[in-house]
């Protein structure tokens, strides 16, 4: 039963070692065959007399006759053709320049570049409308998937380059069938292999038909039809042949040998075949493929030392690697060598070097023989207690179909071993009775006692089987509990998150209430103040604002956590900016005598589009770390670089005390704290690395570290970034603190032109901080307090006495009642209210809350903490617009402004219907596309969008998108993610999951389940 079973395993592991012989056949074959020298060089000269984009595809034609034969060579064309077509600016040109960069990643191995690559070839290739481009970066993104091993993925796109009919689908057809193969659908695995072969056939490819003829061979032969197997492999032998092509025969041949069925004489037939023309074309690979079959032959005829001489050679050649299925069938074809020839020693070291690879490269198959084969060698050795040391650990990896076999017959072998051994005692015993006769009833004594043990044996292997059963039962059990646990603790973890976003924003009022004071103070009575009260009150102050840094940590891990946080990319001059951040700790080095040094690489003039907070917040927390943990007299570097694939490299080096390499793997984990205890404890949150790794997780990236206690740290940050195409004044304007911050000397809000002092109406439910708002407000302002949405919108819409001369309306969010949204609403649809200004004032910073204020109208929003002079000059510019406007009336110019709840909810309502209108239709959505369908310009429809949403265009379609996947995967419309990505408008599965999640907090497989 045991050699059944090996030979069972051999003809299982044959096959595997066959999917990947087929799939490097295909990677290798599958190539345009490479041109010679010469026509190489006549290429050259064709692309030296042309220019522009038609010297581009000369090029690439160029590329092609190289690169099989010099991958060098033809890195340096691609580099070439990729310089021009940056130089002439054409689309055309970059998407085909990333084609061949492709097929180099994919020749090289750099699979996670070529997937990248792939991403943005695919966005160009549909901005340009190219079909034939987008089909060769969807092929690629296929190639990434199978080998990373998600070959629903790479299904996927092969049946959309398949969709887009502008390749040959030959080779994806036969990449479709070889995935199949691979997942077990043999029956879906031949049908596209069969279209693959029937294409190849009418185009009259016989190095193609070939190729997909072995591949069909394979199947049959793993369904168990040898015989069509055979036909299809005679097949792709006599294709070969017809093209000249002998190495390819040698890959049809080794597949011949793996069919169990034929007869003994045709197989071995077949392996001599395989390893003359291995030796005759020199093939290392094939030759040491050959080889132990080769070898096994000669030993099974009796030649042993034949086969040795054989193998032995190759072994040493093999013996460096270690790896691969061909040296295990090296070793594997040693050791039964050396065991058919009575070498126990020889067999036993091979096949023990046999079961050591084996278990280093996970091979249970292998693994499985070679025990058996060691558990053979022992038996033949007469060395039982090696054997029965060794045959529990082969029998646990048996499978739990042929494990009551396996037992039944060990306890067999077991009774045969026992009488063996039962023999040789009286043996001796015999032997010895003619020496001595009280030595043998000791003799006897023990030969009972060792009975006794081998029933014990067997006795406690009936018991351990029962005892497996009800261990898988229990294991069971405890899978149940486990997963009931687990989502409970997924429950307590977004109770959790709740909690931490509740209590930031509530702690905003409170800090409000303790900074805006405490900094009015000081610029109002800072002169009056005595030094030690002046100091005590900034101390205060800065640590008030360092609670609300923390609060602000606090609401971003919540909304990281919650896939909520979204990027506000803007065009930035990098060299600049990393200069300024630089430049800001500066002032931090020089109390310590630190050596503190910036190395920029970046152009000076290299524009990009970064989100400036998030971005900012990350470099911030590492210069400051390097800072806080160097002593006296030592060093800090920042260096700055960016690759020619556009990632961003920022690394921040100290020579500090660095961080123990216990802590290493947990610095990034939130609160953490060392365990160390020769660390004095300082404080902290354990807040700052986590939330910088995050954020750079978040913009596509990823923060390293590497360290050395007592010697210093490096933090690498590395950033996928984008080149701004906007002009350089462009970017100017739009980094300048000017456009978003309030100008403070807009007017003068003490004084009016008339004796009337301007009248607030404040609505704030907060005592405490209506008391400070009328103190912010009191030197200035006239005021009106109501205590809630409700009590306002009363006094509103009564037009109360109270209420004639006011000109602003300062209001909370969170009040009971009626909350500021609602009253909002109201003030916005009352003809004579809608046109007085309203200032919105909150804790509630997130950016849904303030798009939501901004689709209703709202005229400005200010967060809490607040500054008191923003809130004063935000104020007098409201109001000294709407003063402006009344003039107009009173001269007898009637001026009527539609209400934004109306004239921009419209356009916004028609934004949102071309957009699901694309996504249904398949229609790729872009600026051009929207300005088209909305009759305007492209930059226009930025600025409005952003105006009225505060997000850009991009993050707009995508939030549209983001809520049809959720009305779908809600309604339970499609059966799979797959389906809803596509129905959605996203390109793939996987992407649109990692997007759901972030922003939803739910993976689309939770509402599938």
């Amino acid at each position: 039963m045991t050699k059944e079973l090996s030979m069972l395993n051999n003809h299982t592991s044959a096959h595997l070692r066959l999917i990947t012989i087929c799939f490097l056949l295909f990677l290798v074959e599958g190539a345009l065959p490479a041109q010679s020298s010469q026509q190489a060089d006549s290429l050259r000269r064709v692309a030296d007399q042309r220019d522009g984009l038609s010297k581009i595809y000369a090029l690439a034609d160029l590329f092609k006759a190289v690169m099989r034969s010099d991958i060098e060579r033809a890195k340096s064309i691609v580099k070439e053709a990729d310089e021009l077509a940056v130089e002439i600016n054409s689309n055309k040109g970059r998407a085909l320049v990333g084609t061949l960069y492709c097929q180099i990643y994919q020749s090289t191995s750099k699979f996670d570049s070529l997937y990248i690559l792939a991403n943005q070839g695919a966005e160009l290739s549909q901005r340009i409308h190219s079909d034939s481009t987008l089909a060769q970066f969807q092929l690629y993104k296929g190639i990434y998937h199978e080998k990373a091993g998600t070959l629903d993925s790479a299904i996927y796109w092969y049946k959309e380059v398949i969709a887009l009919k502008a390749i040959n689908p030959i080779f994806t057809n036969n990449n479709l069938g070889l995935v199949y193969l691979k997942l077990g659908q043999t029956e879906q695995g031949a049908h596209y292999l069969k279209l693959a072969i029937e294409a190849a056939q009418e185009s009259k490819d016989l190095a193609v038909e070939a190729i997909i003829s072995n591949n069909l061979g394979r199947i049959y032969g793993d369904i168990g039809d040898e015989e069509r197997a055979k036909k299809y492999y005679l097949r792709s032998i006599e294709l070969k042949k017809q093209i000249g092509d002998e190495r390819g025969t040698l890959f049809a041949l080794a597949n011949l040998t793996t069919l169990g069925s034929l007869p003994k004489e045709e197989i071995n037939g077949y392996t001599e075949q395989g390893f003359a023309l291995a030796q005759q074309l020199n093939d290392p690979y094939f030759i040491a493929a050959f080889a132990p079959r080769k070898a096994n032959v000669l030993s099974s005829s009796g030649k042993h030392e034949e086969a040795l001489t054989l193998l032995l050679p190759i072994y040493q050649n093999y013996s460096g690697s270690k790896t691969g299925d061909e040296y295990l069938e090296i070793l594997s074809s040693l050791a039964k060598i050396y065991n058919r020839k009575g070498d126990y020693i020889n067999a036993k070291t091979y096949t023990l070097e046999w079961i050591k690879t084996a278990e280093s490269i996970g091979h249970f198959e292998t693994l499985q023989n070679a025990r058996s084969q060691l558990l053979e060698i022992y038996r033949n050795q007469s060395d039982y207690k090696a054997y029965f040391d060794l045959a529990p650990d082969f029998f646990a990896g048996e499978d739990s179909l042929r494990k009551t076999t396996n037992i039944k017959q060990l306890a067999e072998l077991e009774n045969q071993l026992r009488d063996v051994e039962q023999e040789k005692e009286i043996a001796l015993l015999n032997t010895e009775l003619r020496q001595k006769e009280a030595r043998r009833k000791w003799l006897l004594a023990i030969a009972a006692f060792i009975a006794v043990i081998l029933s014990i044996i067997i006795y406690f292997r009936s018991r351990q089987v029962k005892t497996q059963k009800l261990l898988i039962k229990q294991e069971k059990a405890n899978a149940l509990q486990l997963k009931s646990v687990n989502k409970q603790l997924k429950n307590l973890d977004q109770m959790k998150s709740r909690f931490f976003t509740n209590i930031s924003h509530e702690l905003r009022t409170p800090v409000t209430l303790i900074s805006t004071p405490l900094s009015n103070s000081l610029a109002r009575y800072s002169s009056k103040m005595k030094d030690e009260v002046r100091e005590s009150v900034q101390i205060a102050n800065r640590n008030a604002n360092k609670l609300n840094v923390l609060v602000e940590e606090l609401l971003e891990l919540s909304r990281l956590e919650a896939g909520k946080v979204s990027l506000h990319k803007r065009p930035i001059n990098a060299h600049t900016y990393l200069n300024q951040l630089y430049a800001a700790f500066e002032s931090g080095a020089v109390p310590k005598n630190i050596d503190y040094q910036i190395h920029n690489l970046l152009p000076k003039e290299l524009c990009l589009l970064i989100d400036k907070k998030h971005f900012s917040k990350i470099v911030n927390n590492l210069i400051g770390n390097a800072l806080k943990f160097t002593a006296q007299n030592g060093t800090v570097n920042l260096n700055v670089n960016i690759t020619e694939h556009n990632i961003l490299e920022i690394e921040v080096s100290d020579t500090g005390r660095g961080i123990p390499e216990e802590d290493i793997p947990h610095i990034f984990d939130r609160y953490y704290q060392t365990q160390n205890k020769t660390i004095s404890t300082e404080g902290g949150t354990g807040i700052g690395l986590s939330l910088a790794k995050e954020l750079a997780e978040a913009m596509g990236g990823n923060l390293a570290v590497t360290s050395e206690w007592e010697k210093g740290s490096q933090f690498i940050l590395t950033l996928p970034v984008e080149v701004a195409e906007e002009t350089s004044q462009h970017i100017e304007e739009e980094a300048s603190p000017a456009v978003s911050v309030v100008n403070t000397a807009a007017i003068d809000t003490s004084k009016t032109t008339t004796d009337e002092r301007y009248k607030i109406l404040i609505v704030e439910d907060n005592p405490d901080m209506q008391l400070l708002l009328t103190q912010v407000l009191a030197d200035q302002y006239d005021y009106l307090i109501a205590n809630n949405g409700a009590e306002a919108w009363s006094l509103l819409e009564h037009n109360k006495q109270e209420i004639e001369n006011i000109h602003l309306i300062l209001s909370d969010v969170m009040m009971p009642q009626m909350d500021g949204y609602e009253l909002l609403n109201h003030i916005k649809s009352h003809d004579r209210w809608r046109k007085y200004p309203v200032i919105m004032l909150t804790a509630k910073v997130a950016e849904e809350d303030k798009l939501r204020a901004l689709r209703m109208g709202v005229d400005d929003y200010l967060a809490k903490p607040f500054s008191a002079k923003e809130l004063l000059a935000r104020a007098g510019n409201l109001i000294s617009k709407h003063e402006e406007r009344k003039a107009f009336e009173k001269l007898g110019i009637q001026l009527e402004f539609e209400s934004t709840s109306s004239a921009d909810q419209e356009w916004l309502k028609q934004l949102e219907d071309s957009c699901l209108e694309a996504i249904d239709k398949g229609i790729n959505i872009t600026n051009s596309y929207l300005s088209e369908t909305l009759v305007t310009s492209e930059r226009q429809l930025q600025r409005r969008v952003k105006a009225l949403t505060g997000l850009s265009v991009k993050k707009y379609v995508q939030e549209i998108r983001l809520q049809k996947a959720r009305y779908l995967l809600e309604n339970k419309v499609y059966n799979t993610i797959a389906e809803v990505a596509h129905a959605s408008g996203f390109n793939t599965p996987k992407y649109f999951s990692q997007i759901y999640e972030k922003h939803f907090g739910k993976r689309p497989a939770f509402y599938l389940e």
